[in-house]
């Protein structure tokens, strides 16, 4: 199941069970907002309600990083999402990226994405929350 809308900075699927997000060039604000409506809308055409995210930024270097600290309200306010998502594995991030992501992930989201440097090692993580229909945020941290 692909995104039917064309950007030149992301991509959409839903392939094996697993919501994939890719990103190419840069990172904006409005990229985020609208590859996270593209991919409610995906779910939605196909009636799922949860799965795991794959977020790749392999193909993002710092200079196209046009997001800053002050976005993350405006990311997580975003709830349908993360009522959505059973867990998120990101792929390649780093440098500044990584460095926001983290803080991301320790400030608002309790340590719940995973970080991977192999695209294959984030899929396999992926596919075992494949069955696990507890939203993101509601889930226990260890």
């Amino acid at each position: 199941m692909e995104d039917k809308v064309s950007n030149l900075n992301f991509k959409v699927t839903i392939e094996e069970g697993i919501c994939n997000f890719e990103y190419f060039n840069e990172i904006t604000l409005p990229d985020i907002m609208a590859s996270e409506s593209h991919a409610m809308n995906i779910m939605n055409e196909h009636k799922v309600d949860i799965l795991p995210f794959v977020i790749d930024l392999s193909k993002v270097e710092d200079a196209g990083v046009k997001i800053g600290v002050g976005d993350f309200g405006k990311i997580i306010s975003s709830r349908t999402l993360f009522d959505r998502c059973s867990g998120v594995c990101i792929v390649g991030a780093k440098g500044n990226i990584k460095m926001l992501a983290t803080l991301l992930n320790k400030t608002f989201l309790g340590g719940r994405i995973q970080f991977f440097d192999d695209p294959e090692e984030a899929k396999t993580a992926a596919k075992a929350l494949t069955n696990l229909k507890i939203p993101l945020l509601e889930q226990d941290v260890d």
